[in-house]
């Protein structure tokens, strides 16, 4: 029994030793290392001790992408690496593809920080960059895009939905190659434009903005291809004959819209960063349609136009566009438009009329219910029957033997399609996204990711 109590207080002053030696501590966040063996648990980038590590900058020629979980081809790599330096060298943000069979203990967002810091990548002296890091762990599959430096500002939570809605489409469907270089595509629009998915005429973050005015800009404009051409003329002619009777510029827009922008907002861009207004105050007059109608008004326009008229100028166009009619709602807003100018006073809409003609029909019955109900209470009548036997002359009904006879049946069917969901979605049910968290190094960042 002593010999025993001997040798567990011997093993017990070595652990004790042991867990005091430089190297040999684990920090918080920090991977286990197995001390017995002398193995690493950690991959070979990872640092011995990540206590004395420093940062140091990625050497010339360092990989963006690194296929540890060997899901691309070499041409792929290489495509994918060309394509990245084009965007790294043109906005100074770095862009590093990481792909993994494990994650080593680590949670996928500690290790895709880990692998960005520890590897020295970066631009400036934030060392600005995303990482995008897959994990194909079966048991645990999928993917954190993560954020260092000034990019940051720009990776807000509805841009990184957005993005991981059609990057994890492309992972979830194993097609990997095409998910990584549209997400690549789309981190360069967002660093251009600063959203994803901007359209071609929103105007660029790196160059100064300076507003025009375009006479010869498309005063119907179709994006959803809902006008045929005679109609587009149509519209164009009469736009154009208010803008010279009134002195403001006209516009008429059949809105895509498919952007991260809310539809007052793209409504009052697309007049802005498309050259439309007269004068040096951009006068005009815009409508937008949607699933439903918005409008732009400014300059002189805004002091002629009141929030009651802009108001139903808005209702005229939706009370035409119930039937997805675009033509009919865009020809009644400017029929309206037009004598709005006029008068000062928009016309009502058929709806409305209809309203208030079913408001005064219900009055008016409630007003003619109530005196015929006055006109029966001074009546005399005679005395009240109050069933059909008070109406018969006695023994003068006969009735025979009766029954029902089966014929025949009728059956109806009714075809009723099955809907199938064919859309496809990134997995996950959405993004997890940390505004700010710190990887192994305490370095900031912010992230997002899914599973798939």
């Amino acid at each position: 029994m002593k010999l025993f109590i001997k040798l567990a207080a011997l093993v017990f002053t070595v652990l004790l030793v042991l867990s005091f030696l430089p190297g040999c501590g684990k920090k918080a966040g920090a991977p286990d290392r197995d001390l017995f063996s002398g193995e690493e648990a950690m991959p070979d980038w990872y640092p011995e001790n990540v206590d004395l590590w420093t940062w140091s900058p990625a050497p010339a020629g360092t990989p963006r992408v690194v296929d540890d979980a060997n899901i691309l081809s070499d041409a792929e790599e290489q495509s994918l690496e060309a394509q990245i330096a084009g965007v790294v060298s043109q906005y100074d943000a770095d862009i590093v593809i990481f792909t993994d069979n494990s994650t080593h203990g680590l949670s996928r967002s500690v290790y895709a920080a880990d692998f960005y810091d520890f590897n020295g990548y970066g631009c400036g002296p934030e060392h600005d960059g995303f990482c995008l890091f897959i994990c194909m762990d079966p048991a645990s599959r999928g993917g954190w895009c993560c954020v260092t430096g000034q990019p940051r500002e720009l990776y807000t939570n509805d841009n990184a939905n957005a993005l991981d809605d059609v990057l994890y489409a492309y992972l979830g469907a194993g097609d990997y190659y095409t998910g990584f270089s549209d997400w690549v595509n789309n981190v360069a629009g967002m660093l251009d434009k600063g959203i994803p998915f901007a359209p071609s005429w929103y105007p660029s973050r790196t160059e100064k903005f300076i507003r025009r005015n375009d006479p010869n800009a498309a005063r119907v404009v179709d994006e959803v291809y809902a006008l045929s051409a005679e109609q587009a003329t149509a519209l164009t002619q009469k736009a154009n004959a208010i803008s010279e009777k009134y002195g403001i510029d006209v516009v008429v827009l059949a809105a895509d819209g498919r952007t991260l922008l809310a539809d007052q907002d793209y409504t009052d861009a697309f007049y802005r960063y498309n050259g439309y207004g007269l004068g040096e105050k951009f006068d005009g007059v815009m409508l937008s349609l949607f699933n439903k109608a918005y409008m732009h008004v400014e300059g002189k326009a805004a002091d002629k136009l009141t929030d009651t008229n802009v108001q139903r100028l808005i209702e005229g166009a939706n009370d035409a566009f119930v039937s997805g009619d675009y033509y009919k709602a865009a020809d009644r807003w400017l029929d309206y438009l037009d004598k709005t100018l006029k008068t000062g006073r928009t016309p009502r809409t058929p709806t409305v009329w209809g309203i208030r003609s079913a408001i005064a029909g219900l009055i008016s019955a409630i007003s003619s219910a109530f005196n015929m109900s006055s006109a029966k209470s001074s009546m005399k009548t005679v005395r009240t029957a109050y069933s059909a036997g008070d109406h018969l002359i006695g023994n003068s009904l006969r009735i025979g033997n009766t029954g029902d006879v089966f014929t025949h049946n009728t059956v109806t069917r009714v075809y009723s399609p099955v809907v199938h969901n064919e859309g496809k979605t990134g997995g996950g049910g959405g993004s997890s996204y940390s505004g700010g968290y710190s990887g192994s190094s305490g370095t900031s960042h912010s992230g997002s990711g899914r599973d798939f």
